[in-house]
């Protein structure tokens, strides 16, 4: 149950975060689809390695 508490607050902050980082990333850029395309690319890199991550920490605590 605490795991469970955990992971939800971790998947919340994330989800904090890449709206933090969209929108610094989106006044800094010169135009929209430049802002678009790098948070994109940010985003799906961050959640790919925090999700390894999760995912491996997951299964070494189930085992």
């Amino acid at each position: 149950m605490v795991l469970f508490s955990i992971i939800i607050s971790i998947g919340i902050g994330i989800e904090v975060l890449q709206y933090m980082v969209r929108v610094f990333i989106f006044e800094s850029a010169s135009t929209y689809k430049m802002a678009e395309y790098y948070s994109d690319t940010i985003f799906d890199t961050i959640t790919n390695i925090i999700s390894g991550i999760f995912w491996s920490l997951l299964v070494a605590y189930r085992k």
